[in-house]
């Protein structure tokens, strides 16, 4: 059981990539405040290895991200990603100081969870 934390690049001044992986069954996502001024935000999870694992977002504004609540899509539809979604890609409607993935029942599995997000030049 490892805490993983997000690995941040930055591919230009206006954008920013967190990246989570690989992400197994008894890994904790450590939440990340790393979004902070970037407004536009969306998530994307990739495998070849789902293992039945479901990711879900979840935000937080508070200190350390406690007391994270889940994140929604712009259909206010709580974000989970799974094998048998339509999609691995959402856009995150709200805007929080920390954001954290959380992986639910996996077995096996190994996944790669990345958050995008960009700012106004």
């Amino acid at each position: 059981m490892a805490a993983l934390n997000a690995v941040a690049t930055r591919p230009n001044d206006n954008t920013i990539r967190l990246t989570w992986s690989p992400v197994t069954d008894s890994d904790t996502c450590v939440a990340s405040s790393e979004l902070d001024g970037y407004g536009d935000r969306s998530i994307h999870v990739s495998s070849s290895a789902w293992g039945g694992a479901t990711i879900t977002l979840k935000g937080s504004n508070e200190d350390v991200g406690a007391n994270p609540e889940p994140l929604t899509d712009p259909l206010a539809v709580a974000i989970s990603l799974s094998t048998g979604s339509a999609t691995k890609v959402k856009q995150i409607s709200e805007c929080t100081l920390f954001v954290q993935p959380v992986t639910t029942s996996g077995v096996n599995s190994s996944v790669k969870i990345t958050i995008f997000a960009r700012r106004g030049k």
